[in-house]
Formats: C-alpha cells, sequence, structure tokens
C-alpha cells in the first residue's frame, strides 16, 4: 500500500501490487484507491477507546505469553552455544595432537554457529518484547495520556508554523506509533456493502476496531 499524491495536492492510498495481480487488490480490473484523510484518522485514533487496548487483564496475559517465549528462546540458545562449544572443543583434541582436522567437523562447526547466532536473534526479540511489554502503562491514566497525544498532534504539532518543527514533530509522533506498534490497516478494495475498510492493529495483528466510508 503507498499514499501517492494526485491532481490537486491530495494524496491517496493504492494498492502497490495491483499492476502485477489485479485480483489482489483491484476492482472490476481497476486501481480504485482510497482518498488520504489524516485528519479523519487521527480522529479516530483519538476516539478509540483505548482503556481497551491497555487492560491489565490482556497485559498480563500478553506478558506471561511472551515470558515463556522467552524462557524457551534462551533455553534453545543454550542448547545451540552448547553444540558449539562440543565442537569446538572436538576440534581441539584434534589440534592438541598435531592431527588434521576433519572437514565435516569444520563444516559442523559453520552450521553450529550459525544455529546458535539464530537462536540467539530469537532470543533478543522476546527479551526485548517482555521489557516493552513489563514497562508498558497500563489501565485508564495511560489510555487518557495516549488519547491526549494523539490530540496534540492533530491540534497542535502538525499545525506548528516552523517547518523544522512541524517535521521534527510528525517524525516524533510516527516513531511513537512505532512504539506502541499501532497500525493502521486500508483494504484499498470496494467491499460487498460499497465501503471501504480501515482498522486499527496492535503487534498481535488483534483487530481493535474496524471503521467504514463511502468509498470514492
Amino acid at each position: 500500500m503507498r499514499c501517492r499524491p494526485e491532481a490537486g495536492g491530495k494524496r491517496t492510498f493504492r494498492c502497490s501490487v495491483s499492476l502485477l495481480d489485479k485480483s489482489a487488490c483491484n476492482v472490476n480490473g481497476k486501481r480504485v484507491g482510497v482518498p488520504y484523510d489524516e485528519k479523519k484518522i487521527l480522529s479516530q485514533m483519538a476516539a478509540f477507546r483505548w482503556e481497551t487496548f491497555y487492560n491489565d487483564k490482556k497485559h498480563t496475559q500478553e506478558l506471561r505469553e511472551w515470558s515463556g517465549k522467552q524462557k524457551r528462546a534462551y533455553e534453545a540458545m543454550q542448547r545451540a552455544e552448547d553444540l558449539v562449544k562440543n565442537r569446538k572443543a572436538a576440534r581441539a583434541y584434534y589440534w592438541d595432537n598435531g592431527e588434521k582436522v576433519p572437514e565435516d567437523l569444520e563444516d559442523s562447526i559453520s552450521k553450529a554457529v550459525n544455529e546458535w547466532e539464530v537462536a540467539r536473534q530469537v532470543f533478543n526479540r522476546a527479551e526485548a518484547t517482555v521489557q516493552g511489554l513489563s514497562s508498558h502503562p497500563t489501565g485508564k491514566k495511560a489510555a487518557e495520556a495516549t488519547r491526549e497525544r494523539v490530540k496534540q498532534f492533530i491540534d497542535v504539532d502538525r499545525h506548528h508554523p516552523d517547518d523544522a518543527t512541524r517535521i521534527a514533530a510528525r517524525r516524533a509522533f510516527n516513531r511513537w506509533l512505532q512504539q506502541e506498534s499501532l497500525v493502521m490497516v486500508v483494504d484499498a478494495r470496494i467491499s460487498r456493502n460499497g465501503k471501504t475498510i480501515f482498522w486499527v492493529t496492535n503487534s498481535a495483528r488483534e483487530r481493535l476496531r474496524s471503521i467504514s466510508r463511502p468509498a470514492a
């Protein structure tokens, strides 16, 4: 999905693969597109029931799930590390005895190191997720802070008269969206009821709210 400028300075969401697969995101072989209405999208975000998103019970469950993933990832990383140590110890035995190291042993060491690196990356991602969830605010205060953050951008930041300040504020807002793992999803096709669908998801791809509007 891309947001491209159109005639008159307007911007439109258009599917980036529609020329390759007309059945993927075209309607009757035509590129429909969705007008980009930033204020409408942001207003929907501000009006969202953030108390649901920051639900303590849901947060606790997600933290528990990721803590389990972190534990399993750590155990897998340790097994991979032990395998590397064992195979390197076998190679050291040949070195100590002045013998040639078998080629298949060298290959197995390289393979074990690669497997350890993959396991380490999986663990690091799980650990970072757990740390993020542990520091993630919950409850009504967090919901209100998020709502105010969106309103601040709608009413003030994006209208700042200084270009540099306005651009910096927009970048900061985008970073905040990434930190909160919020994604705006747009369906550029016309659904059966003749409307285009917007919705917001979090990192778990859970649908939070659907927003419909007449298609252009």
